[in-house]
């Protein structure tokens, strides 16, 4: 089956490949960062669309390919974020999911504008 695809890779035109590779190894950044890329992709199209494009044309995929071949690979260690154009905004992203969906955090515990979606007021 390795031979069938390398020998489909060297038939794929330069750019596609190279897309079809990224988009794989943005996929696989996001699971180390406990962020759903289907449910991502679904929740704002438009920003998995601009993650996907960012990668597409990152100069930096075969170090991305191999620190996440690592399998000590840990998001929280540095360097990574030396060259990934993306790491702000999948830092970000993986907070606030973190935060909200933590199974441990029940939502009468989350600070007043959380759980109902208003500001809180300064008195």
């Amino acid at each position: 089956m390795r031979n069938a695809q390398m020998a489909t890779d060297r038939r794929t035109p330069r750019p596609q490949l190279r897309h079809r590779r990224s988009a794989e190894l943005l996929r696989q950044r996001m699971l180390t960062h406990s962020l759903d890329p289907d449910w991502f992709s679904l929740s704002d199209p438009v920003l998995f669309a601009k993650l996907k494009a960012i990668c597409s044309t990152c100069k930096h995929y075969k170090r991305c390919a191999a620190d996440l071949a690592d399998e000590t690979f840990d998001p929280a260690r540095l360097g990574w974020h030396d060259y990934c154009p993306s790491s702000a905004t999948l830092n970000l992203y993986s907070a606030v999911v973190n935060y909200y969906w933590r199974p441990e955090v029940p939502v009468s515990a989350r600070p007043a504008a959380d759980r109902t979606g208003s500001k809180n007021t300064a008195r």
